[in-house]
């Protein structure tokens, strides 16, 4: 296909599409015209560019009305520039979503996005010798991006690294001011321990909330529930300090979940710690030999799907 008005040209005679996978396409961007007449697929349930450079993603967006509730994928995208997650157009499900989860590996990042009945899915690879990831700036332009202030449910998967980046971090204290609804968190053990003033920032903070400068806000409020995925074989110390610091600022933790590969045994310091946490939060649950848990996602993403003979895989 020649260009993307050739592509649109497709779309506008095909207005009842519910899937559509775009791979590998190679286009001419100089026939884009983003105020042209936009191409409405109502009908639309799923989405997905694979190895498709960011400037065709986004011109393919900008010319698309798609509905809320449907599921998008944008997979092995290489990492754009932080102007691309400024001008990303309008979407729907992106909008829709009540849920958020970011995994970082050496060399991928994935973030995805859901809500009741819809789910957005990025999926960046990362070049062995790229430091984008490693910046702060385009960390916070990615998040900013994301509907956080009516999210209540942020998955930080960022713990499989053996130290998780220091802009990672930040950018994960950035976005707590920002999550105001914030009623559960997940998190790495290693994550928890690995700044302390992460632990500070979930209980008060000054750092300026992602496009509110200079607002000092208190973040995550609403957190009532902590789920620690343990990757370590111990209860980490910053747990108690969460647990008590939050008791104390009078927005205590109502639910904390310890998820462990295999049953762990506690030596009397790690029982003291326990009994310690029983005090301070409602409730304590360790849950043991269960697998490594995923962020639920709607019915949508695993609609029956069939691509090259391979079932769609979330």
């Amino acid at each position: 296909m020649g260009s993307i008005a050739g592509l649109l040209s497709f779309f506008s005679s095909a207005p009842r599409l519910t899937q559509l996978i775009l791979v590998n396409l190679s286009t001419s961007m100089a026939s884009v015209d983003t105020n042209g007449p936009k191409v409405t697929l109502d009908h639309m349930r799923d989405l997905a560019m694979v190895h498709i450079a960011p400037d065709f993603v986004s011109a393919i967006l900008s010319q698309l009305i798609l509905p809320a509730n449907m599921a998008i994928q944008l997979d092995h995208m290489r990492v754009p520039a932080g102007s691309f997650f400024h001008n990303l157009p309008r979407i729907a499900a992106l909008e829709a979503a009540t849920k958020l989860c970011v995994e970082g590996t050496r060399s991928r990042l994935t973030v995805t996005a859901a809500g009741a009945a819809s789910a957005v899915r990025m999926k960046f690879d990362v070049d062995s010798g790229h430091p984008s990831l490693l910046d702060a700036e385009w960390l916070s332009s990615l998040m900013a991006a994301l509907p956080l202030a009516r999210c209540t449910e942020l998955w930080w998967l960022d713990g499989l690294v053996p130290c998780p980046s220091l802009a990672r971090l930040t950018v994960l204290r950035q976005t707590l001011s920002s999550m105001p609804a914030l009623t559960e968190l997940v998190l790495f053990d290693t994550v928890l321990q690995g700044v302390r003033s992460l632990i500070e920032s979930l209980h008060i903070s000054s750092t300026p909330a992602l496009g509110l400068s200079g607002a000092l806000l208190q973040p995550a409020p609403a957190l009532s529930t902590l789920r620690l995925l343990m990757l370590g074989t111990v209860l980490p110390p910053a747990v108690e300090k969460l647990a008590a610091d939050r008791a104390y600022y009078g927005i205590p933790l109502q639910h904390l979940i310890l998820e462990l590969p295999h049953k762990l045994r506690l030596s009397e310091e790690q029982k003291d710690i326990l009994r310690t946490l029983q005090a301070l939060v409602g409730s304590v649950d360790i849950v043991s030999g269960g697998g490594m848990p995923a962020m639920p996602l709607p019915p949508v993403c695993y609609d029956a799907f069939s691509y090259w003979g391979c079932s769609r895989v979330w």
